[in-house]
């Protein structure tokens, strides 16, 4: 008994020391709010999403958009939302990383009239329905 007492005192004091573990990544929620209209393949299409709330990152991570009337101020795009919540006007939670911190103009279009946005693109880790 002592010496598993003994052990544990020693793993929570040299323990106590560490920072708190840091994700690599982003934790967020928000709306998706559009869908680009420019491949073929609706895998490849991007969906805006207005963030909301950052959870351990920078309170603004995206960027002011127009969409349907009205201004969005946080704004990312991606194509790696899940299926189940490629809906406009779902709630999401996504975990992400921004591939470049410079607003990105989607090109190569394959569709006729397509419809794009200069936005940040997110890498998705995780994404799913929030309530």
């Amino acid at each position: 008994m002592k010496k598993n007492l003994l052990t544990t005192s020693i793993i929570l004091f040299f323990g106590c020391n560490k920072e708190p573990y840091q994700l690599p990544y982003l934790t967020s929620l928000g709306y998706v709010i559009e869908k680009e209209y420019c491949k073929n393949d609706d895998m490849k299409e991007y969906w805006l999403i207005d963030v909301f709330s950052v959870q351990n990152g920078p309170e603004k991570i995206g960027d002011t958009v127009f969409v349907n009337g009205i201004y969005y101020n946080n704004v990312i795009k991606s194509t790696g939302l899940h299926d189940k919540i490629k809906i406009i006007g779902q709630k999401v939670a996504i975990d992400f990383e921004i591939d470049n911190s410079i607003p990105q103009q989607t090109t190569g279009c394959l569709v006729s009239n397509p419809v794009t946005y200069k936005l940040k693109v997110a890498k998705i880790h995780a994404s799913g329905e929030a309530r």
